[in-house]
């Protein structure tokens, strides 16, 4: 199945962390979770791994530099507690900034409770 599902987990997800408090997202985070972030590089920064829990997850969002742009969510698919997604993040003004993927497994309560995700500025999809 694949669908852009406005009620998906991600899609609230990205809404909060594009949102003007970010880190009402957190609230999306079971106290358990793990996490792992991947970036690769581009022209203007070294590729990065991020990984961790909640606090992590926290320091993360603290430090990111969210003015100016936001998630699109371009395809999506649930099997159970899995979700997957293929967006993009892109500028304000509609620029392509990369292509992520990104994938959650939730807890009973419909929290995060293990996210993987990737990004890379070199691949844009035609979806």
């Amino acid at each position: 199945m694949t669908t852009t599902d406005p009620t998906g987990f991600f899609a609230a997800y990205f809404a909060a962390l594009d949102g003007d408090e970010p880190l009402s997202a957190l609230e999306m985070v079971a106290d358990d979770a793990d996490f792992a972030i991947l970036f690769a590089a581009d022209e203007g920064r070294k590729a990065g791994h991020f990984r961790g829990g909640p606090d992590e997850l926290r320091k993360f969002t603290l430090a990111g530099d969210m003015e100016g742009w936001a998630h699109y969510i371009l395809a999506a698919s649930r099997t159970g507690d899995v979700e997957l997604v293929l967006g993009e993040t892109r500028t304000d003004a509609g620029e392509f900034i990369g292509s992520f993927v990104c994938v959650v497994e939730l807890d009973a309560e419909g929290r995060m409770k293990r996210y993987l995700t990737g990004r890379s500025p070199a691949i844009r999809f035609s979806v």
